[in-house]
């Protein structure tokens, strides 16, 4: 005696379907990724890519350190140097403590259905990973950016300047011409954030044997 519906026995790719498999069209098998694998990457993209973020931000930091001591003269004196390693602590503490639970929620926000439709495709190589996670990291760079500096502008109640190397990158939460080049690398270290992220997102949710 047959288990489950005629329309299940006639149609046997609709059974599939509804397990989850799906045929490719090079005749190959595919089956889609569950919510709990999706939600288990995301939250390993969100840790690696928040970590990842501030290494770069960190490196960019360094970088213009270097430039301008050995291009412009630049001399560090020690309390500069204090001053710049407890500034960098506060931003490590604080963004440990609200950033990563932010990263976290934007993460599943954004990535799960761009993930979820992206796996609906069988796209599942490493450079798949890469794309997906630079276009979900720009998404949320450009949205953190965005946000923040209209929230700022838009209040009645509140200033906000900025200045990072001498120069005025903010003017009362709208970025500057200098702002905007600096806006647009910030969005390129989401980016790249992104694509630590989704290689690792990559490597935790999906199994080896359903690998590209």
């Amino acid at each position: 005696m047959s288990i489950g519906s005629g329309e299940d026995a006639a149609d046997p790719e609709n059974t599939e379907e509804r397990r989850g498999w799906r045929t490719e069209g090079s005749g190959r098998r595919h089956q889609r990724l569950s919510s709990w694998r999706m939600l288990l990457g995301l939250t390993v993209a969100a840790a690696t890519g928040h970590f990842a973020y501030l290494v770069f931000q960190a490196g960019a930091l360094a970088t213009a350190i270097l430039i301008g001591k050995f291009l412009f003269g630049h001399t560090w004196t020690e309390s500069d140097l204090i001053a710049l390693g407890s500034s960098l602590l506060g931003v490590g503490v604080v963004s440990f403590v609200f950033g990563f639970p932010m990263a976290l929620g934007a993460s599943v926000a954004v990535g799960f259905p761009i993930w979820r439709f992206s796996d609906s495709k069988a796209n599942r190589t490493p450079r798949h990973a890469a794309v997906l996670g630079a276009l979900v990291g720009a998404l949320l760079g450009f949205m953190y950016s965005f946000a923040v500096g209209m929230a700022v502008y838009l209040s009645e109640n509140t200033s906000y300047d900025e200045f990072r190397l001498g120069f005025q990158v903010v003017d009362d939460g709208i970025p500057t011409l200098v702002g905007v080049i600096y806006e647009i690398v910030n969005i390129l270290f989401f980016a790249a954030a992104g694509v630590v992220a989704g290689l690792f997102a990559r490597l935790v949710a999906i199994p080896r044997a359903q690998r590209r």
